[in-house]
């Protein structure tokens, strides 16, 4: 008798335990998420769970990086008795990028631990990027003979439109019941329309008269493949 009353007890406790295990996933795992990514370029997405291993994902990714320089300097030369010339420029230097994908996934989750999930997914990528850049020089060459200021201002842009496939795997570690860090890599392939543009102009001023204006742009296709850096972020499920 004693051995059933143990027996039985402790089947008790292991359905009871297994029970609260499957509520705590049911409570967690199939509640939807808003997931941002803040670290390495940045998200936005709405999953959507379908079961406590699956759902779909629609998510914004954007992308927005500049940079800017000056260059100043003055270089002098001494030739033959008592000959110099010097050169005295100055260079401006502006870029920027900017990207944004439209993606839509579907997920697969693998709980590799109570409070561990790998995951990944796949699903069509509709991005748009684009990049610019500019300089602008200055310089004043002055000798015994020449004295002659020059202007001269460049300017390229690439645009792209994309559609293709990414694939997206990453980690996920609960922290409480509606708050989770994620980890994610993302593998886009995409067949791009392309248009590029450039221009530039000279002018020198001086002992030497010089105009030069040309512009160029182009169209065309291509197969674009890319990983994308690690990006960290937080998971709400509500």
């Amino acid at each position: 008798m004693r051995k059933f009353t143990l027996a039985s007890l402790l089947l008790t406790t292991i359905l009871l335990t297994n029970f609260s295990f499957a509520q705590t996933c049911d409570s967690t795992c199939t509640k939807d998420q808003i997931q941002f990514h803040l670290v390495n370029d940045y998200s936005v997405s709405y999953l959507k769970m379908l079961s406590p291993t699956s759902g779909l994902r629609y998510k914004i990714d954007l992308g927005l990086s500049g940079s800017s320089g000056d260059t100043d300097a003055t270089n002098k030369q001494v030739y033959g008795t008592n000959q110099t010339s010097t050169q005295d420029r100055t260079e401006d230097n502006n870029s920027s990028s900017q990207y944004v994908n439209l993606v839509f996934n579907y997920m697969m989750f693998y709980k590799l631990a109570d409070e561990v999930s790998f995951y990944w997914g796949a699903g069509p990528l509709l991005g748009y990027s684009r990049f610019s850049s500019e300089t602008n020089s200055d310089w004043h060459y002055v000798n015994q003979n020449q004295n002659d200021v020059h202007k001269g201002k460049s300017e390229y842009s690439n645009s792209t439109l994309g559609i293709g496939l990414q694939l997206a795997l990453g980690m996920e570690v609960l922290i409480t019941q509606k708050l989770s860090l994620v980890a994610e890599f993302n593998l886009n392939g995409t067949y791009s329309w392309n248009n590029y543009s450039s221009s530039s102009k000279d002018e020198t001023k001086g002992s030497n008269q010089y105009n030069s204006e040309s512009k160029y742009e182009s169209d065309g296709t291509s197969w674009n493949y890319g990983l994308n850096r690690l990006k960290l972020g937080i998971a709400y499920r509500f």
